[in-house]
């Protein structure tokens, strides 16, 4: 008698089978995936910190070669996914990247004032504070006279 009840039977799976599997796929995707978007938020915002420490780097060896931050006086930007290279301070963009840089360098020596700065801005392309608007982030170094009146300082706004 048991036999007779599955012999009409193919493989494959019931309705109510498929139901439960869908089911439970619901509920996993629905714990997953704000985890994963939390994730990727705090990878990207852990790669512009080591992109912006990365540069921080280069600009103090720089300053140490050439009494000076790059660029000496002015601004070189790099924008969102184009690739560039940036020889004096050993660092190239990729392409498709996604966030727009600005390395700012200010050196001036007039004789009795000496000040040397340097700022690099990120526009970052996510939230990462969940006010509503992509984050700007700014690293900063300022010598005057020889003297360190802020180094390495990083600044997030918005």
């Amino acid at each position: 008698m048991g036999k007779a009840v599955f012999q009409n039977r193919k493989n494959g799976f019931t309705l109510v089978e498929i139901l439960v599997a869908m089911a439970i796929l619901a509920v996993l995707t629905a714990i997953c995936v704000p985890n994963f978007i939390a994730y990727r938020r705090r990878a990207e915002y852990a790669a512009i910190q080591a992109t912006m420490r990365y540069l921080m780097d280069a600009e103090d060896l720089y300053f140490i070669g050439n009494e000076g931050f790059y660029p000496h006086k002015g601004i070189i930007s790099i924008p969102k996914g184009a690739e560039k290279s940036i020889p004096e301070l050993r660092y190239t963009f990729s392409k498709g990247h996604k966030h727009s840089y600005f390395i700012f360098g200010l050196n001036t020596n007039t004789g009795k004032k000496r000040y040397n700065y340097y700022y690099i801005c990120v526009y970052s392309d996510f939230d990462f504070n969940d006010n509503g608007q992509k984050d700007i982030f700014i690293a900063k170094t300022c010598i005057r006279n020889g003297r360190l009146i802020y180094n390495r300082k990083i600044y997030q706004y918005r």
